[in-house]
């Protein structure tokens, strides 16, 4: 069982049921190395670090449920040196325009299972991503 560290808004939160939150963007890291905790802004480097790369991938799971929507994506960590310019800009440009491009993942908060050192998940209200 993967050790989970959760960020909202880029802040440390603990484990609380997204359901609860005043806004619904929400980061979920798994990490199957239960020594790779990192602090909240190194985590979000290598979330952007990887998805400008072209190293993270789009889960091909689907599930809708009630209010909200999970985008899910497989990032796989290689310990390289993180991009850390325009951060949350890019992150939501890159997530926004793979959901346009209809190659996303609408999955719900749930265990993920894949090749990579962890799984991402992007939770966020209505039918398309907003940064806020």
């Amino acid at each position: 069982m993967p050790e989970a560290i959760f960020i909202r808004n880029g802040w440390y939160a603990g484990e609380e049921d997204p359901a609860n939150h005043e806004n619904p963007w929400y980061v979920n890291v798994f990490f199957k190395d239960r020594d790779m905790r990192k602090s909240d802004k190194s985590l979000m480097d290598i979330l952007v670090s990887e998805l400008w790369r072209g190293h993270a991938a789009i889960t091909a799971e689907c599930l809708h449920h009630a209010h909200s929507h999970c985008i899910s994506l497989l990032i796989d960590h290689d310990g390289t040196d993180m991009e850390k310019k325009h951060l949350a800009y890019l992150l939501a440009r890159k997530i926004r325009d793979t959901v346009y491009a209809g190659r996303t993942t609408i999955s719900r908060n749930k265990l993920f299972r894949g090749e990579g050192l962890g799984i991402i998940g992007l939770e966020f209200e209505g039918p398309q991503l907003e940064y806020r």
